[in-house]
């Protein structure tokens, strides 16, 4: 147990975003990664990666994602969200799919709220 959160930690530390400038992300997880790591039933670490960006999303926007119009959604939703959103964005990553799940989830107030940022 102790291995996996010193994996999942070391995992987290690299993730850098910025959002001036769009979202940049380092160490982001691609979608033929996330489809390999699902497909192979080893996507734990994965799952945990975009769940802890959501609630970090959720947190630093002070908008409510996850039961946002008085409808609670698993983290299995996300996940299916972003196995979707990979098969049809198969060049894209997973974090991008979980800001689009954020944005359908909000109506868009997540991606309107971080146009408000002040640019850096």
């Amino acid at each position: 147990m102790k291995q996996f959160f010193i994996t999942f930690i070391m995992l987290i530390l690299p993730i850098s975003f910025s959002y001036s400038q769009g979202i940049y992300m380092q160490g982001y997880i691609d979608c033929g990664t996330w489809y390999q790591a699902r497909n192979d039933k080893r996507s734990g670490i994965l799952e945990a990666s975009i769940q802890g960006f959501v609630n970090g999303a959720a947190i630093g926007s002070e908008i409510e994602i996850w039961q946002s119009n008085g409808v609670k959604t698993s983290p299995q939703t996300l996940f299916l969200y972003v196995d979707n959103y990979c098969k049809s964005n198969p060049l894209s990553n997973a974090y991008e799919a979980s800001i689009a799940f954020i944005n359908e989830k909000t109506n868009n107030a997540f991606n309107k709220s971080q146009k408000l940022l002040p640019k850096k």
